[in-house]
């Protein structure tokens, strides 16, 4: 078991400093959010024989990019996702893209989020599951905000659907036995907006 509280200790110091960078330092404060760190390997090791090089990465962002802003009309609770990028030499990274929620229809979302998930925990029994017969219906807008690099921000207006439904009973026990909810969503770009 891990504790924060060890992040201070010499031998584990370096796993945790590039998180200093962008203000979070978890030896002495909570950080609102969620990080991923992706520390590459470029020789392999007894841990793993895998490697990767910069390029690669670089490829893995790119494809990331162009489906972030769908990505994002999709997740329960994440309103944003940054992607850094840490040069050798440099002092700090660099964000290299950033797609987010737009403040003008973030509250809305959050709220149109916070119904259906309420909705699906009436409808669910105690193990989480769909009860039989359900059908769930909802309808939103979002704006969602792409920003690259030494680039213009760009807004793209989008309707969202999200349908479930457990009414069929071929669907209800297929769920049920794969502990899933049928879920399928449905966005519809609307204009964008500069």
């Amino acid at each position: 078991m891990f504790a924060l509280k060890d992040a201070k200790n010499e031998n584990c110091s370096d796993q945790f400093s590039p998180y200093n960078v962008l203000d979070c330092d978890m030896t002495k404060q909570r950080f609102n959010g969620t990080l991923f760190r992706f520390p590459l390997r470029q020789i392999p090791s007894e841990l793993s024989q895998e490697t990767c090089s910069g390029e690669r990465i670089r490829e893995l962002f790119k494809s990331f990019q162009a489906d972030a802003h769908l990505v994002l009309l999709f997740l329960k609770a994440v309103e944003a996702i940054s992607m850094y990028e840490w040069l050798p030499g440099e002092s700090e990274p660099t964000e290299t893209y950033k797609v987010q929620v737009s403040e003008t229809t973030k509250i809305k979302l959050r709220e149109e989020r916070g119904h259906l998930l309420r909705d699906i925990s009436f409808a669910s029994d105690h193990k989480g599951c769909m009860n039989e017969g359900v059908e769930l219906k909802q309808f939103h807008h979002a704006q969602i905000t792409s920003t690259y690099r030494g680039k213009n921000p760009v807004t793209q207006s989008w309707l969202v659907h999200n349908y479930i439904s457990t009414k069929e009973k071929i669907v209800h026990s297929t769920a049920r036995k794969l502990a899933q909810i049928p879920w399928v969503g449905l966005a519809v770009p609307t204009g964008q907006i500069t």
